[in-house]
């Protein structure tokens, strides 16, 4: 790929670029070329339909010859675009399908890969159950740097939805080194490694209230995902900020109606939100905004409970966002004045402050 943050390539075209690159390659190293040209690439949202496609050109190419291992990093990619792409039951189905193929091929290190993906596919499709038993037992220790980090953001996920966000923001952080000691050229699996630990990071230290800490590395997440064009993590990415904002007290009313904006026109926002805002059970199998905005207000009585601060304001911002989306800035509104009346019962100051600014800036909308 071109350093060039514009240079996007179409289904025709990445079915050339595997062609032209894998010309000359000798017939017998082909498979494990392909697979490894098919998972280094970064599996952006945008990018999605161009591994697709490479994918479909191995298939044509060597569907008679391709043995366990390659197949099964090149189903484990497809699945992983799946999951950028909203797609999580699929995406279960695919990387089910490559574990059961790296079994086959019998190299354990590409088996912890592909059950982490499974993991984390499961985790973001609402089953919990079954996502922590599918990472139950796995570690990254000894995988080499294009798997690890892929090992490291599942096991992550898997302690923020277990609430411990110190353990999450240590293994972001290793994913993060990891990432950052290859090389990467734009628009590579290591460059997305490193993004999307930095954003993994990013709500853990959220939850762990260092919210000062945090702005930096958001920002250069959201120039990632902006310069990959990846406008679904870029959703994503919105909502955390805007809980940051809120958190460190800097958030504005026109800027929290703006915000709002923003989340409301990005396409597919009403189809899941990814772990970096903590809610990958929330709103599994969402359909529509109502839905989604309705399991985000359960979501935010279960932390209430809890007393999950962060976790609990998220939530609110969260299901705002999507009753705006539906066009009900009246419910967005009542949603956040309920939540502040909520936070003002068990005294937490800075949080209903927090939402009051919220309050504030919808109460001329309603």
């Amino acid at each position: 790929m071109n350093e060039a943050a514009t240079d996007f390539l179409t289904h025709d075209e990445a079915m050339a670029l595997m062609g032209r690159l894998l010309a000359g390659v000798p017939e017998e190293r082909l498979p494990l070329v392909a697979a490894q040209a098919v998972w280094g690439m970064g599996p952006w949202s945008s990018r999605s339909a161009v591994v697709r496609a490479m994918a479909a050109w191995v298939a044509q190419r060597l569907s008679d010859d391709l043995p366990p291992l390659p197949r099964a990093l090149i189903m484990a990619a497809c699945g992983r675009a799946s999951i950028a792409d909203r797609r999580f039951l699929a995406a279960t189905e695919e990387c089910e399908a490559a574990v059961a193929e790296a079994g086959r091929g019998g190299d354990e290190r590409v088996v912890r890969t592909c059950r982490a993906l499974f993991g984390r596919a499961l985790l973001q499709n609402g089953e919990v159950g079954k996502g922590m038993e599918a990472l139950q037992g796995l570690h990254a220790d000894g995988l080499p740097p294009a798997f690890e980090p892929e090992v490291l953001l599942a096991l992550g996920l898997a302690d923020i939805v277990r609430g411990e966000p110190a353990l999450a923001a240590e293994g972001f952080s290793r994913a993060e080194q990891v990432a950052a000691s290859i090389e990467a050229p734009y628009g590579s699996l290591a460059q997305w490694h490193r993004a999307w630990a930095r954003a993994g990071r990013v709500h853990a230290m959220t939850r762990l209230g260092q919210h000062g800490d945090a702005w930096p590395v958001l920002a250069s997440v959201i120039e990632a995902a902006s310069a990959n064009e990846a406008r679904r993590e870029a959703a994503d990415l919105l909502v955390l900020r805007g809980a940051l904002r809120l958190a460190a007290g800097e958030y504005q009313p026109d800027d929290f109606r703006q915000s709002l904006g923003e989340v409301s026109c990005v396409s597919g926002a009403s189809q899941g939100v990814d772990f970096v805002v903590g809610l990958p059970a929330d709103l599994a199998g969402a359909r529509g905004p109502e839905e989604a905005a309705a399991r985000l207000e359960e979501a935010a009585g279960e932390r209430f409970k809890v007393r999950d601060r962060t976790g609990f304001v998220v939530s609110v911002l969260a299901s705002a966002g999507f009753r705006a989306v539906a066009q009900d800035l009246h419910a967005s509104a009542h949603v956040i004045e309920v939540a502040a009346q909520g936070a003002q019962t068990l005294q937490w100051t800075e949080e209903r402050a927090m939402l009051e600014i919220a309050s504030t800036a919808l109460g001329g909308q309603a």
